[in-house]
This record gives structure tokens, C-alpha cells and sequence, in this order.
């Protein structure tokens, strides 16, 4: 995740599940990705936050952990569609 601008996460606010999300911008980056604020758009939601790189996940490697939860409802379900089409088009253009 050298790049993170635009990749497709899971991202984690308090009292809320894993997420699926675009990260947008970088708003301070400090020595690690750790430390780092990121501005991240939510799939399926029109919401966004600036969360720490701590409370950022790899969509891929993360996929089956978070995917699929007992508290796995329709608006998220529709989110990880949309992650998963999102995320297949980067292979798609090459």
C-alpha cells in the first residue's frame, strides 16, 4: 500500500463495522502510515471521515475477515458489491 490515494480499503469509525471506502486524500502525513490522517469516502454511503492509518485495512487481504460477519445487513452487502467492481476495474485497465 505505497500509494493508498484512491485504493479501495475496509476503514473502521468508532461504533461502526468495517467499511468499505475510498481513500481520498492524505491530510498529515507523519513518519508511518500508522500516524498518517486520511480522508476516506465511504461506498455506499454519503458519508466521509479523516480517520489514522490505524483504522485503515488492505480490501483484499481483509476481504474474508470482514466480508462476511453475522452482522452483515443489506446497506453493507450493497458497499462490498460496489468495493468489489471498483476494485476489479484496476486489474481490468492493467
Amino acid at each position: 500500500m505505497q500509494n493508498l490515494r484512491y485504493d479501495i480499503v475496509w476503514a473502521k469509525v468508532r461504533g461502526h463495522s468495517w467499511w468499505p471506502a475510498v481513500i481520498g486524500d492524505v491530510k498529515r502525513e507523519l513518519k508511518s502510515r500508522c500516524d498518517t490522517m486520511f480522508e476516506v469516502h465511504f461506498i455506499g454511503d454519503p458519508s466521509r471521515a479523516q480517520i489514522s492509518g490505524k483504522q485503515i485495512r488492505p480490501f483484499e487481504e481483509r476481504f474474508l475477515e470482514f466480508a462476511f460477519t453475522p452482522k452483515s445487513r443489506t446497506l453493507i452487502k450493497n458497499a462490498i458489491r460496489v468495493a468489489c467492481r471498483r476494485y476489479s476495474r484496476r486489474f481490468e485497465k492493467g
